[in-house]
């Protein structure tokens, strides 16, 4: 029995919802009654099929299918830097999760150790992550749902190409290239010794990598007997 349908409980109120079996010998059916006094009806809810006899009702709660909120983004990312993989789940839970990578894009997906969390998270990018992933995800009646598969690729690092010198007062023009949209920072030394009380590193700008050539000239250049130049990310 099922008292929502009334707002509050007691004498003369009426609203309860009763769900019972009939008794005919064959094709009984589930029915359920609203009770609003002596003239409730009867709402058929199914019928029993050939060779088959509805015996009782049992209620419990629904399970929802999973399926992802959002889509899985491809990821790319300079060696040694993080990744990090997320999925967010819809559903009854508590949900289940497990990765899979196919190496290099070819060949058979296989489950990743431990990575059974709702994030994949790579801490230092390597060539051996380059590939396809996709996690699966199941909920406690068993209904799974499957990601579409994305990719991890490696980006070259930045590097500097070419150097001009453009004269007395004018300075030294560094040519180089990097990962379209990723942040750089450019410094400089006249003494590049590998010891911190030594080597003293200037900063000298910050950008943003353009996907082609970018330049920088730096207006101290050729000032000193020796300059030394670091780019780094970010």
């Amino acid at each position: 029995m099922d008292f929502s349908a009334a707002n509050t409980w007691g004498a003369g109120v009426t609203g309860a919802k009763l769900y019972a079996t009939t008794a005919e010998p064959s094709g009984n059916r589930l029915v359920k009654i609203v009770d609003t006094g002596a003239a409730s009806s009867a709402t058929l809810l199914a019928a029993a099929g050939p060779n088959e006899m509805l015996a009782g009702v049992r209620f419990g709660p629904m399970i929802v299918p999973p399926d992802f909120s959002g889509q899985l983004q491809n990821q790319s990312a300079i060696a040694g830097s993080g990744v990090m993989f997320s999925a967010g789940a819809l559903g009854s839970g508590p949900m289940i999760y497990q990765w899979y990578f196919q190496a290099g894009g070819v060949g058979a997906f296989l489950a990743i150790n431990n990575a059974t969390n709702a994030t994949y998270a790579i801490s230092a990018a390597r060539s051996g992550h380059v590939g396809n992933y996709y996690v699966v995800i199941r909920n406690p009646g068993l209904l799974t749902a499957t990601s579409p598969t994305v990719s991890f690729t490696l980006l070259l690092p930045p590097q500097f190409t070419s150097e001009t010198y453009l004269g007395p007062g004018v300075g030294f023009q560094l040519n180089f290239t990097g990962p379209a949209g990723s942040g750089y920072t450019i410094w400089a030394s006249s003494d590049p010794a590998l010891s911190p009380i030594q080597s003293t590193w200037t900063l000298l700008t910050t950008g943003i990598f353009s996907g082609g050539t970018d330049t920088y000239t730096d207006p101290s250049g050729g000032t000193n007997p020796q300059q030394f130049y670091i780019i780094s990310v970010p």
